[in-house]
Order: structure tokens, then sequence, then C-alpha cells
């Protein structure tokens, strides 16, 4: 057969699928014919006029090529639903499959817990990471996993949390045992050293209670004196009638010291001069003056100021 060949300006045409060797064959005849035909008309510029019985190959070869496809498409449609489904009924199993296999891992949980729970409690917030994890605990088969091997190390290791404890409050027992002779030594020596402060007692007694008697009777005598000084100048001040009398603006301390020596020839220290007017004021709050109400009332006849 002679290989037919055309030039044709346009989008290239999709190859039909393979069918039997006669049906290609006579398919590539029509097209070399049509080919053929194509091109002469081309050349001669005269209008295409295809036989009949050519066209109705080309609707034929169409029709066939056409329902091949179709079937084609139509099988792999019908592959993808199958596949599909296969998918979706294998996905179901394995999610059936690894509900089971959690609800076993949550049952051998449970009895680890329940077993630990009975025998070392200590253990469960160890394994568990709670120290009172719940009865059924929600764990997956890789946290059974995690579970059975600490617990087998735990196990191996002889670590045990109870005896661990133990030590530690012993250690806490001890620490308070020796915290309590510490502070029960400190108490002997505390009571030792009250014991010679009691057989010294009546002698620091005595030194006490002479010194507050010995400083009070100086304060008596002092004072009965102060206040003799002071009662010497009043009554000079009452035998001349008081000629001077008491300023409008009161007598200051030297004012007073100045009065003093003008009547009696009395001469007052600094400490004196203040607890002189500490005696005559009426205010608790001495202010250094010695105000004519105050003066008039210690110039009165009468018994002596004590100071």
């Amino acid at each position: 057969m002679e290989e037919c060949s055309l030039m044709v300006t346009g989008p290239p045409a999709e190859k039909p699928p393979p069918g039997p060797p006669e049906q290609q064959t006579r398919a590539q005849n029509d097209v070399c014919a049509v080919s053929s035909t194509l091109g002469q008309a081309a050349n001669s510029s005269l209008p295409i006029a295809l036989p009949s019985d050519m066209m109705s190959r080309f609707e034929a070869l169409s029709r066939a090529f056409r329902s091949e496809v179709e079937g084609l498409v139509d099988e792999e449609k019908a592959a993808s639903r199958e596949t599909s489904e296969q998918l979706h009924a294998r996905i179901a199993d394995l999610e059936d499959e690894v509900f089971a296999q959690d609800a076993l891992a949550r049952k051998g949980a449970a009895r680890i817990r329940s077993y630990l729970g009975q025998q070392k409690p200590a253990w469960l917030e160890h394994i568990f990471g709670d120290p009172e994890p719940p009865e059924a605990p929600e764990v997956t088969v890789a946290g059974l996993i995690d579970i059975i091997q600490i617990f087998a190390s735990m196990s191996e290791s002889n670590y045990d949390p109870e005896l661990e404890a133990a030590h530690a409050e012993i250690s806490h027992f001890r620490q308070q045992v020796s915290s309590q002779d510490t502070e029960l030594t400190t108490l002997r020596d505390d009571l030792r050293e009250a014991r010679i402060l009691k057989t010294q007692e009546p002698f620091f007694g005595i030194s006490l209670g002479g010194y507050v008697g010995i400083l009070g009777l100086v304060s008596l005598v002092f004072g009965i004196r102060l206040s003799q000084k002071l009662d010497k100048v009043r009554q000079e001040l009452l035998l001349k009638h008081d000629p001077h009398g008491c300023p409008p603006n009161g007598y200051s301390m030297d004012g007073f010291q100045e009065l003093a020596m003008q009547n009696g020839n009395e001469r007052f220290t600094e400490d004196e001069l203040v607890y002189v007017f500490n005696g005559l004021s009426f205010n608790p709050m001495n202010d250094g003056i010695i105000t004519p109400e105050e003066y008039k009332c210690w110039i009165t006849p009468g018994k002596m100021e004590i100071i």
C-alpha cells in the first residue's frame, strides 16, 4: 500500500484508538482517499465533493470510535467506583480495628491501675502522671505501651517510691530531733544561769533596793533644800510687802534669778530654776515663764511650797 500524505493547515486531528487490523487498514485507505481528493480540490480551486459511500464509511468509523471511547470511559468509571467502595470498606475495617485495639488498651490500663492502687499506690503518679488517676484511664495503644515500659523499668530498677518516701520522712524526723536536742541544750544552759542568779537574788535585791532608797533619800533632801531656798525668797518678799510685784509679762528665769538675789540673797542653778518653774507653773508643759497669776498664788501667805 502506498503511503499518502497531505499538508493541512489547522490543529492536528486526534488519533483514533487502535482497532482490529482489517478496520485499521480500511480506515487508512479512506483517509488517504479523502486526503487525495482534498489535495486535488485545493490545487484546482474547485469545491470539494466526496463520494456518498466514503461519507458513510466516515460516519460509521466515527460512530465506532465514539462507541469504543464511551465503553472505555464506562469501564474506567466502574473501576473507579469499585476502587472507591473498596477503599471505604477498608477504612471502615481499619477504624473498627483501631477502636477494638483502643478498647483493649483501656482495659489493660485499668487492670494495671487497679493492681497499683492495691499493691503500690505510690507508683501511680510515676506511671500515670497523676497520684489519683481514674479507674478506667483513657489511653491508646501507644499510651499503654508507654505505661508498660515505665512499669517494667521501675520493676527492674528496684525503685520503690514508698521506700524513698519513708527514708525522706525518717530524715525529716532526725532533723526535728536534732533541732529539739539543740533547743533542749539551750534551755538547760538558761536554767543553769537562772539557778545561779537565784542564789544571788538576795544580794542583787539588797543592792538594787539600796540604790533606789538612797536615790529617793537624796531626791527628798534636794527637794526640801530647794523648797527652803524658794520659801526664804517668798518670806523676804512678804516682809517687804512685795514692793516690786510681778511684771505684766511675768518672770523669766533670768528675771526670777535677779528677784531671788535682791530678796533673800539666794542664787539658783539652771537645774534648780527648771524645778522651781515646774513647781510653780499651772501648765504641765513649762514654757519658762511665771505668769502674774502663778506669781500671786506663790506669794500668798501660807505653808512652804514643796518643789
